[in-house]
């Protein structure tokens, strides 16, 4: 017999990973465009480093200054093309699309502070941005847009505390003319130095892994860690980039160190939640969710994530509980009540499942795996038409998820339309040619239409890739005795 499948809804963890789960169909009208700003940044040495150091700073401050115009620009963007993006996504979009153009020009010039003779080092650069970026980023889903938002914010605040720490000692270096005092200030002057760069590094291994380069992002991270070995976010940022890898048990690891490194991080406790979660410990997964919330209370995704691992467990009503308390939390959160909607599915309460479907696609639009499963429980509910509908809108937003091609097969079929279905098996088939379903299912189609030496290749293809299914083989077995 054939079946619609319904997507498993999964944990979801903000910060464990970065992979794509659906994508969206571009809805700005507006032509892309690429700008290109200068951005200038001084720094004044005077005995307290070196030329080098100075370098660093001036560029670091020139390229804060090219995204911070760059970001201005993307703003307006928004507003003229009527996409809704709040202020910390466009400067986090800002901060991953920003390139650097040609190399950084430095000038030297002589001044004078207080008195005492001091180099000031002017960097001049040029950086572009593509309003690509955008519809890239609206390509995200929700729980990768937060994390991305997060980990970009924290390490931008390392880079800006260190260059405001940098400052400061200077400052105090140029006023004193106590010469213990001054060795003292060098050694700290050098500290700060060493935490921009591995800020740097750190903001460089995000950057990388904005892109899916999660062995490029992990060196970063090491270099990062080894310039500041008490610097907890490199730690949790290299745990998320193994989760993408695959390597939960690396994860776990690097997630631990962050926390041995600072018992008040909040996100690694929510990231170990997911790695082991993927691992199949659900026990441990909520011990970890919980320590979360009790660090931030009021982060909305380890409450989400802890009802997903209750249901793992088969306690329902946990996992709506939950998922509720996401929804109080963060009004504006979609995933919880796709999730929920997918408790209420398995319930067999298909009403109630779409209710919270409809509810997630109000709140975000973008997001795809609602649309799949309101197919999915339409389908239940025999209205195929309906689930027709549904399920090529998850086509639209997400085309190459081949669990959408073979239920809306499955439904055009139910509708007595089986060159449809056929149609959609084989586009299921293209995208996943080791999913035994759209073979069987295509072999039904191909029953009903009388073609029974179609119908008995599709089925035994069907069995060749699941040798074990025993209703394969019986479909098989029946098409074989109408020839």
């Amino acid at each position: 017999m054939k079946t619609i499948q319904q997507i498993p809804f999964a944990v979801l963890g903000a910060g464990a990973a970065f992979t794509v789960l659906w994508g969206v169909a571009n809805p700005m009208a507006a032509y892309a465009e690429v700008r290109v700003y200068t951005g200038v940044g001084t720094c004044a040495l005077g005995d307290i480093g070196t030329p080098e150091q100075a370098k660093n700073l001036a560029k670091e401050k020139a390229l804060q200054n090219a995204k911070e115009q760059a970001g201005v620009y993307l703003a307006n963007y928004t507003k003229v093309t009527n996409t809704h993006l709040a202020a910390n996504e466009i400067t986090t979009i800002t901060n991953n699309i920003i390139g650097l153009v040609g190399e950084v020009k430095y000038q030297q010039t002589p001044g004078e502070v207080n008195g005492q003779p001091v180099i000031v080092y002017t960097a001049t650069l040029q950086a572009n941005v593509d309003t690509d970026g955008i519809q890239d980023w609206l390509s995200r889903d929700e729980k990768q847009r937060t994390t991305i938002i997060e980990q970009t914010e924290a390490a931008q605040a390392e880079i800006r505390s260190s260059i405001e720490q940098i400052d400061r000692i200077t400052a105090q270096y140029n006023q004193t003319s106590s010469e213990q005092e001054k060795e003292q200030l060098k050694k700290e002057y050098n500290e700060a130095d060493k935490k921009l760069i591995a800020a740097q590094k750190n903001l460089e291994g995000l950057e990388l892994c904005y892109k899916g380069d999660y062995d490029g992002a992990i060196r970063l991270f090491r270099e990062s860690i080894a310039l500041d070995s008490n610097f907890a976010n490199p730690w949790n940022d290299m745990g998320y980039a193994y989760g993408e890898l695959g390597d939960y048990n690396k994860e776990i690891e690097c997630c631990q160190k962050a926390i041995e490194l600072d018992p008040n991080f909040a996100k690694p406790w929510n990231n170990m939640g997911f790695a082991y979660g993927e691992l199949g410990d659900y026990n441990k997964a909520i011990e970890c969710y919980r320590k979360a919330i009790e660090l931030d209370p009021k982060d909305a995704y380890p409450w989400n994530n802890m009802g997903g691992a209750y249901g793992e467990l088969g306690d329902y009503n946990k996992e709506i509980e939950y998922y509720q308390k996401a929804i109080e939390l963060d009004p504006n959160f979609a995933k919880p009540w796709n999730n929920m909607g997918s408790v209420y599915g398995n319930l067999g309460d298909y009403n109630k499942a779409i209710e919270c479907y409809r509810k997630a696609i109000e709140l975000d639009p973008k997001l795809a795996s609602p649309w799949y499963n309101m197919g999915f429980a339409y389908g239940n509910l025999g209205d195929y038409p309906k689930a027709v509908e549904c399920f090529r809108k998850a086509v639209e937003l997400e085309p190459k998820f081949a669990n959408s091609w073979i239920n809306m097969g499955f439904a055009y079929g139910e509708l007595g339309d089986y060159n449809k279905e056929i149609e959609c098996c084989r586009k299921a088939i293209e995208l996943d040619p080791k999913c035994a379903s759209p073979w069987n299912n295509m072999g039904f189609a191909y029953r009903e239409l009388g073609d029974y030496p179609k119908a008995v290749e599709c089925f035994r293809k069907a069995v060749e890739l699941e040798p074990g299914n025993k209703g394969f083989q019986k479909n098989l077995e029946a098409a074989k005795k109408k020839l």
